[in-house]
């Protein structure tokens, strides 16, 4: 059954805009159900493990948990707080694709990179505002690249270690498992 035949009757005279307003506001809905995206936001905070390593995203303890600028690092999976993240749907630069800010569970302050545009630019936390902290998914099957809208540079395990306190930076997207992963907040890739 379509859907102007579904509301043929409520088609009558001085309905005619209403039932039209109706399939528009239907049609809007829907949409936003179909165009979520590879990741979700979400009320709750998971940890981000890297997938070559099993390590997880991690606020250093020397940089200080709260003190905006902390360097991001790969530590083992403690289950702490400065492992814990957020996702927040936010606005795109240009609204083309799903967007999201990532919340330090200790700190409430944003994943982020400084304004520097260069691969090794270290991903730190920061207030959120700005391209600086508002990131996107792309899923390849086996994880999830996280680009930051600032200059599309990925999220990348320094030297593709897979040791504690290897650090976070920003390199251009290559595909590599150091750029790789996943989430309990993402969808399954």
């Amino acid at each position: 059954m379509t859907i102007r035949r579904f509301l043929k009757p409520a088609l009558a005279p001085g309905r005619h805009r209403l039932a039209r307003t109706i399939v528009v506001l239907a049609a809007m809905f829907a949409g936003v159900f179909t165009v979520a995206g590879p990741a979700h936001a979400t009320s709750t905070f998971n940890p981000i493990i890297s997938v070559r390593s099993g390590k997880c995203l991690d606020v250093r303890a020397e940089d200080g948990y709260y003190n905006p600028g902390a360097r991001v690092q790969q530590y083992h999976c403690t289950g702490a707080q400065e492992q814990q993240w957020r996702l927040i749907l936010v606005p795109s630069p240009d609204g083309s694709f799903p967007s999201y800010e990532i919340i330090s569970q200790r700190s409430g302050l944003c994943l982020g990179r400084g304004s520097d545009a260069f691969d090794g630019a270290q991903a730190i936390q920061m207030a959120c505002s700005g391209a600086n902290v508002v990131w996107y998914f792309i899923s390849n099957g086996n994880g999830y690249f996280l680009r930051n809208t600032f200059d599309y540079r990925c999220l990348t395990v320094s030297g593709n270690s897979t040791a504690d306190h290897a650090l976070i930076q920003m390199w251009a997207c290559n595909g590599s498992n150091a750029q790789l992963w996943r989430s309990n907040s993402f969808f399954p890739a």
